[in-house]
């Protein structure tokens, strides 16, 4: 995922362009690896979102997959077959979403 090597000021204008909203339906596929492809992207994304808690006091990435109504797909996602799937998102629900800035 060439998020991965963006830039936060890169990452926040793909987000303010839609990025994670086009990303969200992704989760819904039978297209293993295509899931795993967008968990990725997010997760990098959720990372870069880190950055901006310390000066906005919260996960402003966070809030717009919940604001999305899309936490629902991350949640279902954690009762997949595939342990790559399953790993990687019980690991973006621990790390991004049980936190007090939510």
């Amino acid at each position: 995922s060439f998020i991965y090597s963006c830039s936060l000021d890169e990452v926040q204008l793909l987000v303010s362009q839609g990025a994670i909203e086009s990303l969200l339906p992704n989760l819904k596929s039978s297209n293993m690896k295509l899931v795993y492809q967008t968990l990725v992207a997010l997760y990098r994304i959720l990372q870069h979102g880190e950055q901006l808690v310390k000066s906005i006091g919260e996960y402003p990435y966070v809030m717009r997959i919940i604001q999305s109504n899309a936490g629902y797909l991350l949640e279902e996602l954690q009762g997949h077959k595939d342990g790559e799937i399953y790993n990687l998102v019980s690991e973006i629900l621990d790390k991004f979403f049980n936190t007090d800035f939510i």
